[in-house]
């Protein structure tokens, strides 16, 4: 059974909640603790901090809370402003230099749709034609902020990551997959928006998110065992719309995949995730509105002390999973 010598704490921050997770091994995935707490309206919003004094205080008082001073941080970046990209670079570069690299080439052969990016990545092949590399930027001020916040608080952020890779290491480990990997659809359904990833071989080479208009929101309730059971107050029938709309989406991304980006290859999975208070009867639409097998990741993680974790931790577990990356 691996276990971690030095344990990091995997965070998750959206615009309405913080969740942490502290994984006590990884073959199997057992969670040694975690916990979750609201964040009050008007300091996030679509990913990015609009109360940089009050989401410093609400970040200091969680890690006070949760015991996390001088922890290492693991955290997510927002979907909303994350771009992927696959490269191939010339094989002689060594990975100490791979980030110098691509600095250097920002503006030249790597083009993003914003200044000034916080660069992280992943090797993927490596042979004498070149070395193949996974790209993914974000805006530096956006990471900057999240990891300014936790050092005030005196956590130690140490990498970041982005939703589809968790979900789709957490996939992996709970469902049974080809070495080589099929063409798998990632489908992130929460409340207010929508992420699609298409993964090859392991691999996300596409990415697309997408906003979602609600009439609606998540109510908090009691806490349990550090868990907020909290209950959906909201418009059902504005949800349906939403989600009529997005399955037509998917259905043109699938065809623009079979087409246009892999000359006739077919997308052979889609794997629901999200926290969408609706997700059960989305993912039955979905099904018969579609061709391709469409599943979810079980929910099958437990504590140390044998007790199931909640499904919406799936994406901090995911988080937990990963080796320590370059980022800056």
């Amino acid at each position: 059974m691996p276990f971690r010598r030095h344990p990091h704490i995997s965070i998750e921050i959206n615009d309405n909640v913080i969740r942490f997770v502290e994984l006590k091994s990884t073959d199997p995935i057992v969670v040694k603790r975690y916990g979750e707490r609201y964040i009050p309206d008007g300091i996030v919003e679509n990913g990015k901090i609009i109360d940089l004094p009050q989401f410093n205080q609400f970040i200091t008082e969680c890690i006070s809370h949760w015991k996390l001073k001088g922890k290492k941080i693991f955290f997510v970046e927002p979907d909303e402003s994350v771009i992927i990209k696959t490269i191939t670079i010339p094989s002689d570069i060594v990975d100490e230099e791979i980030q110098g690299y691509l600095y250097l080439e920002l503006g030249e052969s790597i083009i993003l749709p914003f200044e000034d990016p916080s660069i992280s990545f992943e090797v993927l092949s490596d042979s004498e034609a070149g070395k193949e590399i996974l790209l993914v930027a974000t805006p530096f001020e956006l990471v900057s902020s999240y990891a300014s916040s936790f050092r005030k608080g005196r956590a130690n952020p140490v990498a970041v990551d982005i939703a589809p890779l968790c979900y789709y290491r957490l996939y992996m480990n709970q469902i049974e997959v080809s070495g080589s990997g099929e063409e798998v659809l990632m489908l992130q359904v929460d409340v207010s928006s929508a992420t699609l990833s298409i993964f090859e071989h392991h691999v996300p080479i596409f990415m697309q998110y997408e906003g979602m208009f609600i009439d609606g929101k998540w109510v908090s309730g009691d806490l349990v065992d550090g868990d907020i059971q909290a209950t959906w107050e909201g418009n059902q029938e504005n949800m349906s719309v939403n989600f009529d709309n997005l399955i037509g989406d998917i259905a043109r991304i699938l065809h623009f995949y079979q087409f246009s980006i892999s000359q006739g290859n077919t997308i052979k999975k889609i794997v629901v995730v999200g926290e969408n208070p609706f997700l059960e009867s989305f993912v039955e639409n979905l099904a018969a509105a579609l061709e391709v097998p469409v599943q979810t990741i079980p929910n099958a993680i437990t504590t140390v002390h044998g007790d199931t974790v909640p499904q919406k931790y799936q994406l901090t577990i995911g988080l937990g999973l990963k080796e320590v990356r370059h980022a800056n």
